[in-house]
């Protein structure tokens, strides 16, 4: 199923909209409709993959909704709908996928609906959702270094920064990618596509973090890794 967010404060508008998206994805879309983004961040769900979003909204404007996707899920296609034609410029502060008068919404919506779909797929790099207040966010696993769990928190380093949510280790790792993701302790996940250098007792990640490796994971550590470095050509040291 297809997960599409509509952002409309017209009831009518967005019945027709839903009804558009559901004919152009043949009834496999999972839809949910808010009249505000105040709504849609009240109640956390799953991110979307497609935003329709008006833009003169009651409170926050659909521009400013569009920054916090950007921000939160960053694998979005959105498309602005809207009755004025003066808000062309000012889109362009966000990344979107269309930008949609509704005088032509019948016309147009449909062909955008399976470009973005497209372009959704041709985006779909695995992320990992995390639960991180203010809000909920999509990290890019790729860009994951490692994942420590301190106390009651699991922290994600990143290379743009860190993020912490209250989920365990062992929720996280299985939304993880299992070619990539391996446990090395049992307060450490790490990404084998940041290891520098590989020890027997321990780890050297890009950012020179250092990762403690537990004798229960070292045999299944080593074996993984040396399943990855066989398909690796990149400049890591694996050390006895």
């Amino acid at each position: 199923m297809h997960r599409v967010l509509i952002v409309e404060d017209s009831a009518a508008f967005a019945r027709r909209i839903s009804e558009l998206v559901q004919q152009a994805f043949f009834s496999q879309a999972a839809i949910r409709v808010c009249s505000s983004a105040e709504e849609y961040f009240s109640e956390p769900r799953e991110l979307p993959e497609i935003a329709l979003l008006d833009i003169e909204l009651p409170g926050e404007s659909g521009i400013s909704l569009a920054h916090r996707i950007n921000q939160t899920a960053p694998a979005c296609q959105i498309v602005y709908l809207t009755s004025h034609l003066d808000y062309a410029v000012d889109v362009y502060q966000t990344r979107h996928f269309w930008f949609v008068t509704k005088d032509r919404m019948e016309e147009l919506l449909p062909g955008v609906l399976q470009q973005a779909l497209e372009q959704a797929d041709r985006c779909g790099e695995k992320m990992l959702l995390i639960s991180s207040k203010p809000c909920r966010q999509q990290l890019r696993q790729s860009e994951i270094l490692y994942l420590e769990r301190v106390k009651r928190k699991s922290s994600i380093v990143t290379g743009g920064g860190e993020f912490q949510c209250a989920e365990s280790l062992d929720e996280l790792y299985l939304r993880l990618d299992p070619e990539v993701f391996v446990r090395c302790h049992n307060s450490y996940i790490v990404n084998l596509e940041h290891v520098r250098t590989f020890q027997r007792t321990q780890l050297v990640m890009d950012n020179g973090s250092i990762i403690l490796v537990s004798r229960s994971y070292q045999a299944a550590l080593r074996d993984r890794f040396s399943e990855y470095a066989a398909r690796f050509t990149g400049p890591f040291v694996s050390l006895a």
